[in-house]
């Protein structure tokens, strides 16, 4: 009776019905298929039959294993997908059980519940966050030649997609500089410090600024697209033409190649002026972005114990620092690209990444003083302001939503995990009736 009674058993009654919602959803995704062009999909085909361009190396794999050994490039996609997914789980599960924070909030849309709460799990994401794992382990323990590795990782992030660059970049370089920093006892130690972070990264700059070169342009956009007419995919049938977007003649990813700067500088225009009943849409983002950081800086503050993993007694010390040092280095991407939904999954994933590999103590040492300053300023006014209690830490768990592409109020209210749970219930609840209904 007691166990009935105590507030950890209905917590993990809660997590483990939410994670089966989400096993649910996944199967219903990969039930429904993705057809050929589709986002998710076109964005794995780019390839190089138009010339070297970005993001083509996974695309030109596919399509020799393709030609070569009738290896059919639909299965790889979901395999490949799904199986980067589970590894970032199975990394996060561990490294927050070895740093003694609460897996409650795991499965939600601000943390690993997002790629499939907002369907795009089948993106390059997930196997982006494994190479930036990788990065980060590199530079944290040092092996033989690990600058040599590192550029490797990186160069082969790259060429998958350049968003590695964001959240990977900065934390690399600052470490490296911190590193080399230490080394030095010269009156300009910190500009050799720097030359010497540059110096070791240079390989990744240079294929960096090739990618810059052939970012892409509408011819390069048919070739691709035209290299893939005599593979069929499945689920061709259930749309007409075999296709999601029939009026499209280049679509999704492979269209996104020949976009300009004056492209996505529309459409951020449009998301500034865009009004969701009444309230201002970035202001919603704004709100989930806030409570995201909220939730996720006072973590430790969530003391309960979901299965047999209870959390350890800690201060937070240093989770801060990483999150808004994060979110700033992200924030290119949230002025050239509307995938806000995708960002948020960087942000948090790879600033605990960092807060697992990297010791706290070397995160302070490297950080400039004003940014600690300013970090401490910020949280000591949120505390004032809204405090930092345990309810209202949960209940924000509970209410934070957003949309995988910009950020209007219906998205935001039916991604939390307080109307998933409900709508699933209800749900279950009519199943139930009509069940009993069937009986009579």
């Amino acid at each position: 009776m007691n166990f009935l009674l105590r507030r950890e058993t209905y917590l993990t009654v809660y997590f483990v019905f939410f994670v089966l919602i989400l096993i649910s959803r996944f199967y219903d995704q990969l039930t429904v298929g993705f057809t050929k062009d589709s986002w998710e999909m076109t964005e794995w085909l780019i390839n190089y039959q138009g010339g070297f361009v970005r993001r083509g190396l996974p695309g030109e794999i596919l399509l020799n294993l393709y030609n070569y050994f009738n290896i059919h490039p639909y299965y790889v996609i979901i395999g490949v997908s799904s199986l980067s997914y589970l590894l970032v789980i199975v990394f996060i599960v561990r490294a927050f059980v070895k740093k003694g924070y609460s897996i409650w909030v795991l499965p939600f849309v601000f943390f690993l519940g997002n790629p499939i709460i907002n369907n795009f799990w089948l993106r390059k994401d997930s196997l982006l966050l494994l190479l930036f794992i990788l990065i980060i382990y590199l530079i944290a323990k040092r092996p033989k030649f690990y600058l040599i590795y590192i550029n490797l990782v990186f160069i082969i992030g790259l060429l998958i997609h350049e968003s590695i660059l964001f959240f990977t970049f900065p934390i690399l370089f600052l470490l490296l500089t911190g590193y080399y920093k230490k080394r030095e006892e010269s009156a300009n130690k910190l500009l050799k410090a720097v030359t010497l972070s540059i110096l070791s990264i240079f390989p990744t700059l240079v294929c960096l600024f090739l990618i810059i070169l052939n970012k892409g342009n509408m011819e390069m956009s048919e070739a691709i697209w035209y290299s893939w007419d005599h593979v069929e995919f499945p689920f061709h049938q259930l749309y007409p033409d075999g296709r999601m977007y029939p009026e499209m003649e280049i679509p999704a990813a492979i269209d996104g190649l020949s976009w300009t700067a004056q492209t996505a500088f529309e459409k951020l225009g449009w998301y500034l002026d865009y009004f969701s009943y009444n309230i201002y849409a970035p202001f919603l983002l704004m709100i989930s972005i806030f409570s995201v950081y909220y939730v996720l800086s006072n973590i430790h503050r969530l003391g309960d114990c979901i299965f047999a993993v209870k959390p350890k007694k800690n201060n937070g010390i240093g989770i801060s620092y990483i999150l808004i040092f994060q979110f700033c280095t992200l924030l290119p991407l949230y002025v050239i690209a509307v995938d806000y939904g995708r960002w948020i999954y960087f942000w948090v994933v790879s600033s605990f990444v960092i807060d697992y590999f990297i010791p706290r103590l070397n995160i302070l040492g490297i950080a400039p003083r004003i940014y600690i300053k300013c970090v401490d300023f910020f949280n000591l006014t949120i505390r004032y302001a809204i405090g930092n209690s345990k309810g209202t830490i949960m209940i924000l768990t509970l209410c934070i939503g957003f949309s995988y592409v910009y950020s209007d109020l219906i998205s935001t209210f039916i991604t939390s995990s307080a109307y998933i749970t409900m709508s699933k219930f209800s749900n279950l609840f009519v199943r139930f009736f009509l069940f009993l209904e069937s009986l009579i």
